[in-house]
Parts: structure tokens; C-alpha cells; sequence
């Protein structure tokens, strides 16, 4: 996918930050993760789509919940990409942040947590 591309817009905008192109090269960056967070957006429905790809004993609840969270990763990405038009440290900051939101895991819902304490579940 693109993650491997990931190190060339982020060489491009080291080398850029300092010079007036700078913005040219935020938006190649910032860019790369809207395409990113796309292609992960629709891998993730497809798995998720009638647990197409997922384990049948997984709770439906908590697969709602991630896929509340990833619907908005895109839009999140393509607003970053569009503060580029305007300030570059704030695109980096954006997108650092928002990486980190997603690198992040999920809260679990309490009753999820109760559910499995009452099971027996570790």
C-alpha cells in the first residue's frame, strides 16, 4: 500500500521545511497520508463487513465502535491537508497528532469491560 512511500514525502519535507516551496512539499505529505487513511478506511469495511474477516466470537459492539473511530480518519486527514494550503508547522502538527490518535488503541466501552469480568475472561 502507500506506507511505503511514506519515507520519500517525509525526506521531501525535511528538506523543504526551511525553503519558500515549503508548502508544495507539506502537501505531498500531508497528501500521502489523506490516500493512507483512505485505503485503510476501506480495508477496514471490507474486513469488517459481516465480520468478512474477522472472527465470528468478535463483539459486535466493540466492531462498531472501531469503525465509528476510522470514519472519520479520512475527513480528519483531508482537513490537514487542506491547513497545508495555509501553515506548514501546523499540517505537521496536525498530522503528527492525528497519527498518534490512531496509533492510540481504542477505548473500550465500560460494559464491554464488565462483560468480560463477568465471563471469566483475562
Amino acid at each position: 500500500m502507500f506506507i511505503v512511500f511514506v519515507p520519500v514525502p517525509t525526506a521531501l519535507l525535511a528538506e523543504y521545511v526551511e525553503l519558500p516551496d515549503q508548502h508544495a512539499a507539506v502537501l505531498i505529505y500531508s497528501g500521502t497520508f489523506v490516500l493512507i487513511a483512505c485505503c485503510f478506511s476501506l480495508l477496514w469495511r471490507y474486513a469488517s463487513y459481516h465480520n468478512r474477516l474477522i472472527g465470528k466470537n468478535v463483539d459486535s459492539r466493540a466492531i462498531e465502535d472501531i469503525s465509528k473511530q476510522y470514519l472519520f480518519g479520512p475527513l480528519f486527514y483531508l482537513i490537514a491537508f487542506a491547513l497545508a494550503f495555509v501553515s506548514t508547522p501546523a499540517t505537521i502538527i496536525a498530522s503528527f497528532a492525528l497519527a498518534l490518535f490512531f496509533a492510540l488503541p481504542p477505548r473500550v466501552p465500560r460494559s464491554l469491560l464488565s462483560n468480560k469480568n463477568t465471563t471469566g475472561l483475562s
